[in-house]
């Protein structure tokens, strides 16, 4: 017969998630302020999913409170009481997540949609994925309320399946949206540095977010599996939740971001010769021509490169009126220097 675990192996590791799915849920409020203050170009099913995620994760939130209170608080050093239930906010935690994951993991699938062109094929494959995942979630949230104990739900072979099923599917969906926006990313890059370092900044944060609520499904699984004499694998299931919210509010905050990198002025060989307005001022006259001439080759070059840029997809267009607005600013100062 298996020893009987102590309040510390029990609930020690589950308090010390709670704490940090708590922090998860305090940084979310924050991107989601940071949202609210500009969200008015984002179409209005974008606003209402956010809204819907903000709410969700606020009673997510309440779920944890209600859960750890009612272990730690109402059966305070009880270890037989606490294993002889699961507490209704338990299961309830469970299945608020999935419809969390269900809000999260669409928008990205959209976002799969609409950088692959419209392949309907591919984008059907992780949105069936995607939908059974959530159903083998709630499947494991209806079992707690069936089996009612963590004795028989950590020994029956239904939530083993269920769990290691859904989770296994959760992995899998992370890995397949994180590549496919990665590889469409990068078949979209345009050759210019600027458009580049966009792209590759958006490739990281998709790689890395991908593989953290990967890494926490994966951890959620081995600790449902192999530590029966802990509650480890629930306090991960809180904080799977806080990461999927965090990491959609994180790209839809990034987009100001970076808006910013590709508005703000470029500081290349255009824009630098006005350096070199002060040193030729202490010149003789002699040296003046030789100042102009450095101008109207550089004006030549970037319309050189204004030309290559037309044609290459939308993110060229853009950088392509950017380096027009470039060039009429090296322009100007070529006329003030000739001035």
């Amino acid at each position: 017969m298996a020893a009987v675990p102590t309040i510390q192996e029990l609930l020690g590791g589950y308090l010390v998630e709670a704490f940090v799915a708590l922090g998860f849920y305090g940084i979310f409020v924050s991107q989601a302020y940071v949202y609210m203050l500009n969200c008015k170009g984002d179409p209005l099913y974008m606003r209402l999913c956010v809204g819907c995620i903000t709410l969700l994760e606020t009673f997510h939130t309440i779920l944890i409170i209600h859960m750890t209170y009612a272990y730690l608080i109402d059966d305070f050093g009880n270890v037989a009481a606490i294993g002889g239930y699961i507490v209704w906010s338990g299961g309830a935690s469970i299945a608020c997540e999935m419809v969390i994951v269900g809000f999260c993991q669409s928008l990205y699938v959209l976002r799969v949609y609409v950088l692959s062109g419209g392949q309907l094929a591919w984008t059907s494959l992780i949105s069936i994925l995607l939908i059974l995942r959530m159903a083998f979630g709630f499947a494991t949230a209806a079992l707690t309320f069936t089996l009612k104990s963590w004795v028989p739900f950590r020994v029956s072979q239904g939530p083993l399946i269920t769990s290691t099923i859904g989770l296994s599917l959760s992995c899998l969906v992370d890995l397949l949206i994180a590549l496919t926006l990665v590889y469409y990313l990068w078949k979209n890059k345009t050759g210019m540095e600027r458009t580049d370092n966009i792209l590759h900044a958006l490739m990281a944060y998709f790689v890395n977010t991908g593989l953290l609520t990967m890494l926490c499904s994966m951890a959620t699984m081995f600790t449902f599996v192999f530590i029966k004499s802990s509650l480890l694998f629930a306090g991960l299931v809180h904080m799977s939740s806080k990461l999927y919210a965090n990491s959609l509010m994180g790209t839809l905050n990034a987009r100001g971001i970076l808006r910013d990198m590709n508005s703000a002025p470029r500081y290349t060989s255009a824009t630098e010769p006005a350096s070199f307005v002060s040193k030729f001022r202490t010149q003789p006259a002699a040296s003046k021509p030789r100042h102009i001439e450095i101008f109207q080759q550089m004006s030549q070059t970037m319309a050189t490169d204004d030309h290559v840029m037309v044609g290459r997809g939308p993110v060229a267009g853009k950088m392509t009126e950017f380096s027009r607005t470039s060039l009429g600013e090296g322009d100007s100062a070529k006329g003030a220097t000739i001035a």
